[in-house]
C-alpha cells in the first residue's frame, strides 16, 4: 500500500505512536507531486492545497519527488481576490476565505463543489480586487453544511438537550445575501435525496416538532389574550425605507411549495400541498386558518353570485371518508 506523503503506511507501527507533536501538528508533510498550488511548482509562502488539507508552503519545489512540509496554522500575507459567488464583493476583516481546490486562488467564493475554507481575513481589499493581506489560516472545516459521508441512523450535527434561556435560540443562523441570483435559502438550504426501499411511513426532508413539557405554562398574551404555540414561524420583514423597491414584487410571505417532476408523478393516490391529522380528544380542528383579522384571509364585502367550479381543498381518509371535499368558486 503506498504512503501519505512522509506518513507510514497501514499497520506500519504500533498504535499510540506519535508521528508529531510539533506545534501539536500544525506541520505536515507532503511529496511535492500531491500538493495542488498555483503556477508551475509548489513554491515557499504560497498556499497550497492537499484535499481538504490546506496550508502555506515551507520551500520551493525543485522535483516533484521533494519533500514539502507546510504550515496549517499561523497568520501568513496571502494574495486575496475581493470576490464571492455572486461577484465582486469588498473582503473585511474577519470575513472567511477559501481557496479554490484547482487553481489555489484565494477568495470568499464558497462553493464546494470548487473551494474548501482557507483562513480569515485580518484585512480590507477594495471590491474587484486582489491584494496582499494578512490570513489566519486554519485548515479545519468550519462550515456545518459541508459535513460529509455516509451517517446510516446517526447524526452529523447533534445538540443534546441544549437548555436555552427565555429569548434564545438552540441554533442560530444569521445571514446576508447579496444582490443577485437568489433561488436557494440564504440562511439554510435543506437539500435531501432519498434512496433505498422505504419502510416508514413518512419521508422527510426535514422535521420540525414542538414538544410542550408536562410543566409548560401558556401565557395569557399574545393576541386577543391567546399565547400562540407554533412549531414554526415564518415572514417577510420590509423597512419602510424600501418599501417602493419592492413594489413589482409579488410577496409570498408564507411557503414556496413546488412538485416538480421530468415526467409524470407515478401514483395512484393523488398528490397534495399538505397534510392534515389533529390527533387530540376530542377530535375538533377549529379551522385551517388562524387570524387576526379580516383582510388577512382575503376578506371583501363584494357578494360573488357567479359560480365558475369547484376548489378541491381536502382528501379524507379516515372516520368513515374516503373522498375529497370541495368548496364553490365564485366570480362577480
Amino acid at each position: 500500500m503506498p504512503a501519505f506523503g512522509v506518513y507510514p503506511v497501514a499497520d506500519a507501527l504500533a498504535e499510540g505512536d506519535e508521528i508529531s507533536s510539533t506545534y501539536e501538528g500544525r506541520h505536515i508533510t507532503f511529496l511535492a507531486s500531491e500538493l495542488t498550488h498555483a503556477g508551475l511548482v509548489v513554491t515557499k509562502g504560497l498556499p497550497v492545497v492537499c484535499g481538504n488539507i490546506v496550508g502555506i508552503a515551507f520551500k520551493t519545489e525543485v522535483a516533484g519527488t521533494d519533500l514539502i512540509a507546510i504550515d496549517t496554522e499561523g497568520i501568513w500575507i496571502v494574495d486575496v481576490k475581493a470576490a464571492n459567488d455572486a461577484g465582486n464583493i469588498a473582503v473585511a476583516g474577519g470575513d472567511e476565505l477559501y481557496i479554490n481546490t484547482t487553481t489555489c486562488v484565494v477568495s470568499k467564493i464558497a462553493s464546494p463543489a470548487t473551494q474548501v475554507p482557507f483562513g480569515i481575513a485580518l484585512g480590507i481589499i477594495s471590491s474587484s480586487l486582489t491584494e496582499r493581506i494578512a490570513v489566519k489560516l486554519h485548515e479545519n472545516d468550519c462550515n456545518l453544511a459541508w459535513v460529509q459521508g455516509i451517517i446510516g441512523a446517526s447524526k452529523v450535527l447533534r445538540l443534546d438537550n441544549p437548555i436555552v434561556g427565555a429569548g434564545g435560540s438552540a441554533f442560530q443562523i444569521k445571514a446576508t445575501g447579496v444582490a443577485g441570483l437568489q433561488d436557494v435559502g440564504i440562511a439554510a438550504l435543506f437539500d435531501a435525496t432519498a434512496f433505498g426501499q422505504s419502510t416508514g411511513n413518512w419521508t422527510y426532508g426535514a422535521g420540525i416538532w414542538l414538544n410542550l413539557d408536562v410543566d409548560f405554562i401558556a401565557s395569557a398574551a399574545g393576541w386577543a389574550g391567546h399565547e400562540q404555540i407554533c412549531p414554526l414561524s415564518l415572514g417577510v420583514y420590509a423597512p419602510d425605507a424600501i418599501g417602493a423597491d419592492i413594489g413589482d414584487a409579488d410577496i409570498i410571505y408564507g411557503v414556496k411549495a413546488e412538485l416538480v417532476g421530468q415526467a409524470a408523478f407515478p401514483t395512484t393516490h393523488g398528490c397534495y400541498f399538505a397534510a392534515l391529522n389533529v390527533a387530540q380528544t376530542p377530535a375538533d380542528h377549529t379551522a385551517i386558518f388562524y387570524s387576526m383579522n379580516m383582510q388577512s384571509v382575503g376578506m371583501t364585502a363584494i357578494n360573488r353570485t357567479v359560480q365558475v367550479g369547484s376548489l378541491a381543498i381536502a382528501f379524507v381518509n379516515g372516520s368513515g371518508h374516503d373522498h375529497v371535499l370541495y368548496v364553490n368558486l365564485y366570480e362577480p
